[in-house]
């Protein structure tokens, strides 16, 4: 889609260009993920909310005693502060987000799929031993904004070919960019569609931007 605008000069004003064309492109982006994320939700009871907050602060000590007692090593563990969601409720909850090294892109990991399934099925049985709710996986890129920035200037990219063609309309043609606009940067981690959803081969960022060139 190309736009055209005339751009006007006031008596006081910096020069400005005479005339833009404004063009949109899209670009989307594919790269393995090389992490997964876990979590584990976490609702502990007492007679009384002070019992259930220490109740809870014992659990997460147990709860990282019963990893490492599993060889179960994440890459980054982070653990949520205590929560109280109901005065009435006597129950603390707090969760573990567990991050691992999953991909091709990581070093060591030949198989993703059987590497992420091992995963799966430990911290599985880690949940149900802990009436823990478990979550996941989330597959992500470590390194999103070099990917962001490579389908940004392929979206730049595929804006121009419109805008050359009216520019030729017009009988002129483009002397520069002007300005850059990122309308939307998105991945695919909450699709529409199952089907889009990235797997331990493909995630995918797709970037929208508009594109304005200076006429000659």
């Amino acid at each position: 889609m190309v736009f055209l605008c005339a751009a006007a000069q006031g008596q006081d004003a910096p020069p400005v260009a005479l005339s833009t064309i404004t063009s949109a492109g899209t670009a989307t982006v594919e790269i393995a993920p090389d992490r997964a994320d876990f979590w584990l939700y976490f609702r502990v009871t007492g007679s009384t909310l002070e019992e259930a907050a220490e109740k809870a602060r014992t659990t997460e000590v147990e709860i990282l005693r019963l990893l490492k007692d599993r060889e179960i090593a994440p890459l980054e563990t982070t653990v949520t502060g205590p929560s109280i969601p109901d005065a009435n409720a006597l129950t603390v909850t707090f969760a573990f987000r567990l991050r691992f090294t999953v991909g091709r892109l990581a070093t060591g990991v030949e198989e993703p799929v059987q590497s992420l399934a091992a995963i799966c099925d430990a911290l599985r049985l880690v949940a149900r031993e802990t009436s823990a709710v478990l979550t996941g996986p989330l597959l992500k890129v470590s390194d999103q904004n070099t990917v962001e920035r490579t389908a940004v200037m392929r979206a730049m990219e595929n804006a121009l070919p419109n805008a050359e063609a009216a520019a030729q309309i017009m009988s002129t043609r483009i002397a520069t960019i002007f300005d850059v606009r990122v309308v939307e940067i998105a991945w695919n981690q909450d699709p529409e569609y199952g089907a889009d959803q990235p797997d331990t081969e493909r995630a995918s960022c797709s970037a929208k931007v508009e594109v304005v060139y200076v006429l000659e």
